[in-house]
């Protein structure tokens, strides 16, 4: 299985210039998930606002699974416009992640295995 993707990002940013970029993501591990958890919480303190928290999900992944991040990613620094790229890149991302993550077997395909 391919722990890492490439994904590449294509955008006009709010000077007018048109932005390629590369983002290198990794599959998370267990204790990925914790990280990212944790970070989620310490960007969105307002429980109420889901619009804040899915942004805060988006960053807290982005930041902990990144491997390779451009150089205009800041978490500080974020416009209207970065964030629908990132929103673009998160959910590209959760598919391939969700792509190969298991696979289920049928119970008839194991009551066939235990009597072969």
């Amino acid at each position: 299985m391919k722990k890492t993707k490439s994904f590449t990002v294509n955008f006009i940013d709010p000077q007018g210039n048109t932005v390629t970029s590369e983002f290198v993501l990794r599959k998370p591990t267990i204790q990925d998930r914790i990280r990212i958890n944790q970070l989620k919480k310490t960007f969105n303190q307002d429980y109420n606002d889901i619009e804040a928290e899915n942004i805060a999900l988006i960053l807290a992944t982005i930041s902990v699974l990144g491997e390779k991040v451009p150089s205009w990613y800041s978490i500080q620094d974020l416009d209207e416009t970065f964030l629908k790229v990132l929103t673009d890149l998160y959910y590209r991302f959760i598919a391939w992640r969700d792509e190969e993550s298991y696979k289920i077997i049928p119970e008839t395909e194991i009551k066939d295995k235990q009597t072969n």
